[in-house]
């Protein structure tokens, strides 16, 4: 099972500036959009703010991985608000889980991970190395991130 953690990165920005009308109108369409792309199998939710998480039930690191990609590439199509237009942008930690689990741990270690990507992205490696976390694993690192997290 992965768990997805999805943040989009500066929504502050789009409610200080178009409106807090304009902000939950990018929210609308960034829940369709994740849930397009999850299709029917899996679990998608806002949980806070501008904070979405998707439960992945049979999908092991490598596809989680591809699903993240696959969000954030659904995130960043344009989004049209009022007279505007918006590409959104998100950070996604991963936390994947075999065997038996916390629920509690692994959302916790897929918010991590969600972290994690942000600060890798500035740092110009790649958010999804920095932003997976199996758990079970010793050490989850980002070459350029100066605190990687120990699960």
């Amino acid at each position: 099972m992965a768990v997805l953690f999805v943040d989009l990165d500066g929504f502050k920005t789009v409610n200080d500036t178009l409106g807090h009308a304009s902000g939950d109108e990018l929210l609308i369409q960034v829940a369709g959009r994740l849930t397009a792309v999850l299709g029917g199998q899996d679990t998608v939710a806002r949980i806070a703010g501008d904070e979405f998480v998707a439960v992945c039930e049979g999908v092991g690191e490598a596809a989680a991985a591809e699903l993240a990609d696959r969000l954030r590439e659904a995130i960043a199509a344009p989004v049209p608000l009022g007279d505007h237009v918006i590409n959104a942008k998100a950070s996604v930690g991963i936390a994947v889980a075999t065997g038996s689990f916390d629920p509690d741990a692994i959302l916790q270690r897929a918010d991590e991970a969600m972290y994690a990507a942000k600060r890798c992205a500035p740092a110009g490696c790649t958010p999804l190395r920095c932003g997976v976390h199996v758990l079970g694993s010793a050490v989850v690192n980002c070459d350029n991130d100066p605190n990687p997290f120990r699960v």
